[in-house]
């Protein structure tokens, strides 16, 4: 075996090795869009949440009246909280208005963080962890959704997306 046949061997063999280490045949378009649709999909169990809320309304009512930015308006906070995890949760796992709707949907958990679990329950939880750490479950795929847009398997690639790719090529 020449030198240079043994070079190219041992290059194919390394890149196949890092591609296997790295998951690199996993950088596809389609691959990402199909992240993103798990993404959106886990984020439809705020749905649930919001569902929930809805049939026991009174029961988050009164407990927005006991925290600090809550009494203000319980009323009004919880009309916010009961839509926006009905509206948020279904626009998202169809992928529709992802941007906005992940914006908002950020912007909502960083205000439950900020208005109702750190003044309630303190910056550190009785296990040691962030009081807030289920909150951060939704906070963190808005934040997500919002930078990266919804991906191709999704009502706005149909809508507009698709059209926007269309034009550019």
């Amino acid at each position: 075996m020449s030198t240079s046949s043994y070079a190219a061997n041992s290059t194919a063999q390394t890149s196949g090795w890092k591609r296997l280490v790295t998951l690199d045949y996993l950088n596809h378009e389609n691959m990402r869009s199909f992240g993103l649709l798990i993404l959106r999909l886990g984020t439809l169990a705020i749905f649930l949440h919001g569902w929930h809320k809805l049939h026991g309304y009174q029961g988050i009512v009164k407990f927005l009246g006991t925290a600090p930015v809550g009494e203000l308006a319980p009323q009004f906070f919880g009309f916010l909280v009961v839509a926006g995890q009905l509206l948020l949760g279904i626009a998202l796992a169809l992928g529709i208005f992802t941007r906005w709707s992940s914006l908002w949907l950020a912007c909502m958990f960083a205000f439950i963080i900020l208005a109702v679990n750190i003044p309630t329950n303190g910056l550190i939880s009785e296990q040691g962890g962030l009081s807030f750490e289920p909150v951060l479950f939704y906070f963190v795929p808005g934040l997500v959704l919002f930078f990266t847009g919804a991906g191709k398997f999704s009502l706005d690639y149909l809508l507009v997306g698709r059209h926007r790719h269309s034009t550019i090529d």
